[in-house]
């Protein structure tokens, strides 16, 4: 098969399979960029595919006029500019760095915009677990990568998509899983220390492809580092100085510069923090890697569905680089996604993110909805679920609760709260803050919250709240004063029998007994959003047409791979796998 038969057919296991040279040849035509796999170790694998893949994977905009194509521009082409680069970034998580790191070993001049201030820089990138996957690698870092372990991966990530009834594009897949076998290496040619991360467990072991997940055909790596947090992304950051890439903090992008005849890209309109709007001029292409949409609280609602639904990251997140696609043109895909639902969280005055809340270790606890009843087991709550998986105990469904045999959202009754007692108060902190305040969550790592122990200073803050009775904690929180009570009354009947008759909840069965009595508002708590504009197999934005729109390119979680389900470290690594693409391919085009 050719390049051209390909490109827009989905590949069976026989065609990916063959042998390893024609199986690398069939990856490497689909995946419309040049290879990234390493040179040992897999290069049997990539060896064919290198040469037909280079030849396709970078080219010159279209110059063909695009004035049938209507667009929303941001602004017209302005007459002077006040900063010019090859390449413009906007953003600088996962995504941005990778993508300015390799555009600048290509011999491009890289500009890097950056929304938020140098001290909280990087999105969810810099309070994210950090894992990168790296398909077909061992624990010891023995690359055992083959044409089946790789079909597998894809096999997997269709299965999420396509075997939900929601596909995404198989070229897209196909090249994500071909590139993202090189992460390590590329880390390592930087000059980092990589250690395995032990996670060799798909989250749907039921699913076709499921192998390729589990060790030793699956694992995930990250930065040796003495950081206590994002040693990633620091790693990542002191990359940019090392190769003198300028970076501009505190100076969001807040639109597109396109010409309205071709409908090229030329640059980006961005307002520096106390001061007026500048033009940057992008002789070859801008490269969108603005992140999500998680602290916007209309697109939230517009598109997860959910009122005061909380994320676990960056505050700086708000959707601004969709909103500059769509004023370009740029189609959307993915946007109700979102993943990792990882319990529940509050919104206080005082940090700009959200706080997790705890599980208490002892006491008891029961959730309450907008009718002041219990409405789900609460330690499957809101959004695990559990499903055997061969050698392990349980399986996390991350983002879905499996219902008559098919994936659905959580359910959020809200206003939602969490009702306990004194002996519960007491057991350890109510909210969450990582170890020694510098875990995952951006309000812990990027902005110092620490959990106080006997959660005196939360009760001080009025993020919890506490009465004598249940009756008055309900009239202070809004509840009715005789449902609540009578639903603790039958949650302590239940525990005294020993059966939770209602949810089938089998742990922390202990009753609310012991005053005062206390209760937090919650809201769901998620890791970030996925959707954004549509992108190809080139990292390049497409339009409402169906077409690429001229030296305009994406990578990271605005616009990623998920279209329903996710797995684990999969958004870390395409972020560095797209960044990558991108970069070679807007750094392949002829200036403008």
């Amino acid at each position: 098969m050719t390049a051209e038969s390909i490109k827009d057919t989905k590949l069976s296991r026989r065609q990916f399979m063959g042998t390893a040279a024609v199986g690398a040849a069939a990856i490497g035509a689909v995946a419309g960029a040049k290879s990234l796999f390493p040179a040992g170790g897999a290069a049997t694998l990539a060896g064919e595919a290198r040469e037909l893949v280079t030849r396709g994977g970078m080219k010159e905009a279209s110059p063909i006029p695009r004035a049938a194509l209507p667009h929303a521009l941001t602004t017209a082409v302005p007459s002077t500019y006040d900063y010019t680069a090859d390449v413009v970034v906007v953003g600088m998580g996962f995504a941005g760095l990778s993508t300015a790191i390799t555009a600048s070993d290509l011999g491009a001049n890289v500009l890097v915009l950056e929304k938020a201030p140098q001290n909280f820089a990087g999105g969810n990138s810099r309070v994210c677990g950090q894992c990168v996957w790296v398909p077909g690698t061992d624990q010891n870092g023995n690359v055992v990568q083959s044409p089946s372990v790789l079909y597998n991966e894809q096999v997997y990530f269709e299965q999420m998509a396509d075997g939900q009834g929601f596909p995404t594009d198989d070229t897209l897949i196909q090249t994500l899983v071909l590139n993202s076998a090189n992460n390590k290496t590329w880390f390592e040619g930087l000059g980092a220390t990589m250690e395995y991360t032990v996670f060799p467990q798909p989250f749907y072991p039921q699913f076709m492809g499921a192998s390729a997940v589990s060790s030793p055909y699956g694992g995930s790596w990250s930065v040796k580092t003495t950081q206590p947090y994002g040693g990633n992304w620091f790693f990542l950051q002191g990359q940019l100085a090392q190769r003198n890439i300028n970076v501009m903090y505190s100076t969001p992008a807040v639109g597109l510069i396109q010409n309205p005849t071709t409908g090229e890209i030329a640059g980006v309109v961005a307002n520096p923090s106390g001061s007026s709007t500048i033009n940057i001029k992008a002789n070859k292409g801008v490269v969108l890697c603005a992140g999500g949409y998680e602290y916007n609280p209309q697109m939230v609602r517009d598109y997860i569905g959910v009122p005061n639904q909380l994320f676990f990251g960056s505050p700086y997140n708000t959707g601004d680089g969709i909103l500059m696609a769509q004023a370009a043109g740029a189609n959307l895909w993915h946007m109700d996604v979102a993943a990792a639902p990882s319990g529940w969280a509050i919104k206080t005055p005082q940090y700009k993110a959200n706080i997790p809340i705890n599980t208490p270790s002892k006491g008891g606890y029961i959730y309450v909805g907008a009718d002041s009843k219990r409405f789900s087991n609460e330690t499957q709550s809101p959004g695990y679920n559990t499903a055997p998986s061969p050698g392990t105990t349980v399986a996390l469904v991350a983002g879905k609760f499996i219902q008559n045999g098919a994936y659905r959202s959580g359910y959020f009754p809200q206003p939602i709260h969490v009702i306990f007692d004194s002996v519960a108060f007491g057991s350890g902190s109510a909210l969450f803050s990582g170890s020694g305040g510098t875990g995952m969550g951006w309000a812990s790592a990027a902005e110092g919250y620490k959990a106080d122990a006997t959660n005196k200073t939360e009760l001080g803050l009025g993020w919890i709240t506490s009465a004598s009775t249940v009756a008055a904690l309900a009239t202070a929180i809004g509840k009715d004063s005789t449902v609540l009570p009578a639903e603790v009354t039958a949650w302590n009947t239940m525990v005294a029998a020993g059966t939770d008759t209602e949810f089938g909840r089998t742990t922390g069965l202990t009753a609310i007994s012991t005053p005062p009595y206390y209760a937090i508002l919650l809201s769901p708590l998620l890791y970030n959003t996925q959707g954004g504009p549509v992108r190809n197999a080139k990292a390049e934005v497409i339009d409402t047409h169906g077409e690429p729109i001229p030296r305009l390119y994406s990578a990271g979680e605005m616009g990623e791979v998920f279209s329903y389900l996710y797995q684990c470290c999969r958004n870390v690594s395409g972020c560095h796998t797209m960044g990558r693409i991108a970069a070679q391919n807007v750094v392949g085009l002829m200036s403008q």
